[in-house]
């Protein structure tokens, strides 16, 4: 390896330390059946139990460890050589801190005082030293002073390296570790369309950092074969995301949420032992930070779909590196190397987008209820979430102890959201909130449905006593009827009409029950057209719904506070004696007709009380004896119309009133 400077980056941090939380004692027992794959492997996540205090266990050269074995790769060239980063953190004065290394190679290690210093001031003349207190052949004593910095060589002999701050401040600095890799041992950069086996050209882009120092890697829109064997599908993802270049750490959980549940204590392993709401949690809580909120930046699990595309990175075969198994050592850690522990994330190889811990280390959860996909199944589907409902969510990628087959892309368990285990932990997905502030151009469907373009974001929903105010958050996009749906479109696909206002095709259809409504969206969905484009149907959650009502306002309709305007916007006890045509008032500012007034409509969700805290795409209570219904209609006061819940949303399901009708939601949901 060719000699040369390179510099550890100090910057000036606020809020560093551990937590000593412990760890469950027991976790909460998993159900029955949690895999399916179409390879017919088992996943295994582990109950809670053991708990280590000190780090892992080295591992002896040539036993599966990468050559250089760095914590993660940027493209830094200089003098033609590149760096690679190997460990990042805080430290404070007279701490000391180990790292560890592969007991191989020779490295190169600097440190210096000048580069993002973030508003740090030194004194004239101050001097920080760090020194070498154990695992180098070769000791390091290397002073910063004034801004300089310096470097020595140095060969790890035990598979740790431990270095000490000398500093006469009271200083607490972040570091950053680079080591010097010739040109020949760089792993191939995500955006440098080396990877084999590419589905297409699709490309990743360079990592990029947020407010508290998680690295994302930007995943572009594509698509790709989800699944094996007779399960597999074509998948199209249209929009673009960013997904966690590693597992989220211990060190970035306890930032967040405050405490650190994990088994396996070290802050930069993965955290693990949290269940699924708490990682829906993390992701809401590192949302509202005050950079991340102001940027506009909403983080959520990834969707099942999302999490293979990224995953697979272009490739085909059964691994992002091909479909040999042995070579799994290489990138992740499992249960034949991993010494029954996690470790430092960024440890093993990437995928060719620069993704770490893909496979192995813990696994991931995801967004998605579990669904069994059907045998045979081979219709593509766009942007899919999904089921609506369901009593196991997805988790991804194996764990530590995995083997190679549990830690394929294509292998999915399901476990209950309350389960935590030492082998579960998780990776965020980041986007950018943005929502329409104008009318949109409509799509039409195969029968001439139009459907409006809803983008992510969050909101208050609920006002008043009747309905507790909170904020939701919606992760996902998704299209909404820009009408309600009409006696024509209603029997186009039923084959009757039941409404009481007939022969007026274009008029809301109205006396049907709720059970009615998701059977329409069924048939909706199983229509040809509809089945070959990967579209499916159904009714809109309360969330969905008000959010889509008030199209980014907070006042008490879409259009304003002033009950004189509602005229304007919706049909409603003064001005109507019956069910009107659809789409003959203003729409919204999102251009969506007849959220106020016509027909009230029904929604997916059982009826309840609200959280009285922060949700995250909620879908409402598990079970109840009635479902929500919104927006008033033809019969009712102007209080019943507004965007928030009046009060009196309900109906029991079989339920049919000439005021009641409903609106869907187009997704592309398995």
């Amino acid at each position: 390896m060719r000699h040369m400077l390179f510099v550890l980056l100090l910057v000036a941090v606020v809020g560093c330390g551990n937590s000593d939380t412990a760890p469950d004692e027991q976790a909460v027992k998993p159900e029955a059946d949690t895999t399916e794959s179409t390879n017919a492997a088992t996943v295994e996540p582990q109950p809670a139990s053991r708990a280590v205090d000190s780090g892992p266990e080295p591992v002896a050269a040539g036993s599966g460890d990468t050559e250089e074995d760095p914590r993660w790769y940027e493209r830094f060239v200089v003098n033609q050589d590149n760096q690679s980063v190997l460990r990042s953190g805080t430290i404070k004065a007279g701490e000391t801190v180990t790292i560890d290394l592969a007991a191989k190679n020779k490295r190169h290690i600097g440190f210096g005082t000048n580069v993002f210093q973030d508003g740090i001031s030194f004194k004239d003349g101050e001097t920080i030293t760090f020194h070498q207190t154990k695992g180098a052949v070769a000791g390091i004593g290397v002073t910063s002073k004034d801004g300089n910095g310096g470097g020595q060589d140095f060969t790890p002999v035990d598979g740790k390296l431990s270095f000490q701050l000398e500093n006469n401040s009271n200083h607490t600095l972040k570091f950053v570790i680079y080591e010097v890799v010739k040109n020949e041992d760089v792993v191939p950069h995500p955006t440098s369309g080396n990877a084999t086996n590419s589905q297409s050209q699709t490309q990743a882009g360079d990592p990029i950092v947020n407010s508290i120092g998680m690295h994302f890697v930007p995943i572009p829109a594509g698509t790709f074969t989800r699944g094996q064997g007779q399960s597999a599908h074509k998948v199209t993802l249209t929009q673009s995301f960013h997904l966690g270049q590693y597992e989220v750490t211990q060190e970035q959980y306890k930032q967040v949420m405050g405490s650190n549940p994990s088994g396996f204590k070290e802050a930069t392993h993965p955290v693990e032992t949290v269940n699924w709401s708490e990682a829906v949690e993390f992701c809401r809580k590192l949302s509202a930070m005050p950079q991340e909120k102001s940027a506009g930046f909403i983080y959520r699990l990834p969707t099942d779909a999302e999490w293979e595309y990224a995953s697979r990175a272009g490739a085909t075969t059964g691994f992002s590196f091909g479909d040999a198994s042995d070579e799994m050592g290489n990138y992740g850690w499992l249960t034949s190397n991993s010494q029954e522990t996690t470790h430092p994330v960024g440890q093993k190889k990437p995928n060719p987008w620069g993704l770490y811990d893909m496979y192995g280390n813990v696994w991931e959860w995801c967004l998605d209820w579990d669904g069994r996909r059907s045998s045979g199944r081979s219709v593509p589907v766009t942007d899919p979430t999904g089921p609506a409902s369901g009593s196991l969510r997805v988790f991804r990628g194996g764990g530590w102890k995995s083997s190679p087959r549990n830690c394929r892309p294509d292998n999915r368990g399901k476990l209950a959201e309350v389960y935590r285990g030492n082998t579960l932990g998780l990776r965020v997905v980041r986007t950018l909130a943005t929502k329409p502030t104008k009318a949109v151009v409509p799509v039409l469907n195969s029968i001439g449905m139009r459907f409006v373009p809803i983008s992510t974001g969050t909101f208050t929903m609920g006002e008043g006593k009747t309905a507790t105010p909170h904020k939701v958050t919606l992760t996902l996009a998704f299209h909404l009827g820009q009408h309600e749906v009409t006696q024509e479109q209603y029997e186009k696909v039923m084959g009757k009409n039941p409404s009481k206002f007939k022969g007026k095709q274009k008029n809301p259809v109205e006396q049907v029950s709720w059970t009615d409504a998701v059977a329409f969206c069924r048939k909706l969905s199983d229509l040809p057209a509809e089945k070959s484009a990967g579209h499916v149907y159904r009714l809109p959650t309360e969330a969905e719904w008000e959010y889509a009502c008030r199209a980014g306002t907070k006042t008490k309709y879409s259009f304003g506070d002033s009950e004189a305007e509602l005229g304007e916007f919706g049909w409603y006890g003064k001005n109507s004696s019956g069910a009107t045509v659809v789409g003959g008032k203003k729409p919204n500012s999102w251009g969506l007709y007849d959220m106020h007034g016509n027909v009230n409509e029904w929604c997916q969700d059982w009826y309840g009380s609200y959280p009285s805290g922060a949700v995250t795409d909620p879908t409402g209570p598990s079970s109840g004896s009635r479902r929500v219904t919104r927006g008033g209609s033809w019969l009712d006061s102007a209080d019943s119309c507004r965007s928030a819940r009046s009060g009196f949303d309900a109906a029991s399901p079989d339920d049919q009133y000439i005021s009641l009708g409903f609106r869907v939601l187009r997704s592309s949901v398995k």
